[in-house]
């Protein structure tokens, strides 16, 4: 059996996605189970799964991290989750600040929802990058 490209504690994976800068992004069954579920136990992440992924997929947007732990190797995909009006946030570290240039693997960090109230809460920065308006009328 050929040995795992992924580090082992990547080998358990929820999803693998690739996300527009071309950057390889993967949620594992770890991060899911035990941060994400029971740290957003309100939001219902079980049912959700598909916007968690949607959101690395084709984010409406993406922001620099200023956490001042790891902001620096941290991307934060956004993405608006049309039938509640809700912003779902992907924070994803990966192992180098140039992931706007592709090409990276990355870790999903957490996933929650926030209602519009709270969309600029957060240890987030700029957006840097926006969708370009086509794919946004693609993806109505």
């Amino acid at each position: 059996m050929p040995k795992s490209p992924y580090p082992k504690s990547y080998q358990n994976r929820v999803f693998t996605v690739t996300c527009p800068f071309q950057n390889v992004v993967i949620l594992t069954q770890k991060t899911w189970e035990q941060h994400s579920i029971p740290g957003h136990s309100d939001q219902d992440l079980v049912g959700n799964i598909e916007h968690v992924k949607a959101a690395v997929v084709n984010p409406d947007r993406a922001r620099r991290s200023t956490d001042p732990h790891h902001g620096a190797e941290t991307c934060i995909y956004e993405r608006v989750h049309a039938e509640s009006n809700f912003l779902v946030r992907v924070p994803v570290i990966f192992d180098s600040p140039e992931y706007d240039k592709g090409f990276l693997l990355g870790r999903i960090m957490t996933a929650f929802m926030l209602p519009p109230s709270e969309w600029e809460s957060g240890q987030v920065g700029e957006i840097f990058w926006v969708r370009p308006a086509k794919e946004k009328d693609e993806k109505s």
